[in-house]
């Protein structure tokens, strides 16, 4: 990999401890910004790894998708292809510019930082093989947030992405993207 094009991807891991990746998922996925130098995010299928034993692949096609911004955004809410999840993604540096997490959101958090990253994006790619291999587990912080703090920032999150979309004011910003 070009040294050049691996110095403008961001380079933080957002992997669970107990969640594995294919050892050659960031090969792959680091590839793609070689081809196109205005694409900013790019991201893999996934498999979940069931409590049970069993698991399961998320799609799984082997296709590789190339979207637009608006293609992309179109995916991302519909979640017909992919989730808002971090793991599975890597960034371009300039997408990320001025985008924060909120301390006080434990739900959801990923989504709306997805949301402004995405709404950003020129370009992303989603190579649909998991190689991101994700394990349910009990004690994960979605089973162990109580349900009403769940509502709420499940809530709050669908309201500021809403209330954006719209162009309308949003109050609750501290997860949108700053201005400089």
């Amino acid at each position: 990999l070009a040294s050049s094009a691996a110095s403008d991807v961001y380079k933080r891991q957002f992997v669970d401890s107990d969640d594995t990746v294919s050892l050659d998922m960031y090969d792959i996925l680091l590839d793609q910004f070689l081809n196109k130098n205005d694409i900013d995010i790019v991201h893999c299928g996934y498999e979940k790894k069931r409590l049970d034993g069993t698991s399961k692949m998320v799609l799984g096609s082997n296709q590789k998708y190339c979207f637009d911004r608006m293609e992309g955004m179109l995916h991302f809410i519909k979640g017909d292809l992919f989730t808002g999840a971090l793991w599975n993604k890597i960034y371009r540096r300039s997408v990320l510019e001025n985008l924060y997490f909120a301390d006080d959101i434990k739900i959801n958090e990923d989504i709306l930082f997805n949301y402004y990253a995405f709404k950003k994006a020129r370009y992303t790619v989603l190579i649909d093989r998991p190689l991101y291999h994700y394990y349910e587990r009990n004690n994960a912080s979605t089973k162990r947030t109580a349900s009403r703090k769940k509502a709420f920032d499940c809530a709050a999150v669908a309201k500021e992405m809403y209330l954006e979309s719209k162009g309308e004011p949003v109050s609750y910003t501290h997860l949108r993207a700053h201005e400089t």
